[in-house]
């Protein structure tokens, strides 16, 4: 009779820009690392395979960080990128 959907919604987060001056790909990769962060957490609670998640980005230059090794770069992306890649 009625075609019902259920949407619920798992977790949410939210973050402000900071005070200081940062240059958007900068705010990207953060944006970045809080969402990796969040799927993390998420699949540690609900048991979710963590390899069949998929997260997106349209920030061409956090993509680029990290897909490199984050050596070569400054303290600010160094640590963001590798706790992103681990």
């Amino acid at each position: 009779m009625f075609d019902v959907k259920v949407v619920h919604l798992a977790c949410n987060k939210n973050r402000i820009a900071p005070v200081k001056k940062i240059t958007l790909p900068r705010l990207d990769l953060v944006a970045t690392l809080v969402g990796a962060i969040l799927l993390r957490y998420f699949c540690h609670a609900t048991c979710f395979d963590i390899t069949e998640a998929t997260l997106w980005t349209h920030s061409t230059v956090a993509l680029g960080w990290m897909r490199q090794d984050p050596n070569p770069w400054k303290i600010f992306v160094f640590n963001r990128v590798t706790e992103i890649q681990s």
